[in-house]
């Protein structure tokens, strides 16, 4: 799993939260794995982590970071959804 957060010049700092979710055939989700307050000083936040599932399913990365930049924050949230080969 890998997540890239770039923001305007002039951004202090990115605070990012992971949720990894398997997506079942009913279409409920099972939240396996999740990572809280991943941290980046400046304009550009990256992360990487090695995760091990089962195949055949799909599972779902959901990223939401919360940007400072002069006093204020602004969140906003993307996922991305594959299945495991």
């Amino acid at each position: 799993m890998s997540g890239t957060v770039m923001e305007q010049i002039g951004t202090e700092r990115i605070s990012v939260n992971a949720r990894l979710e398997r997506v079942n055939p009913n279409g409920t989700t099972t939240q396996i794995g999740s990572w809280n307050n991943l941290q980046a000083t400046g304009f550009f936040w990256a992360w990487e982590r090695v995760h091990f599932v089962e195949r055949g399913h799909d599972y779902r990365l959901t990223l939401t970071a919360t940007v400072f930049r002069n006093g204020t924050s602004e969140t906003v949230s993307t996922s991305r959804t594959t299945k495991a080969n």
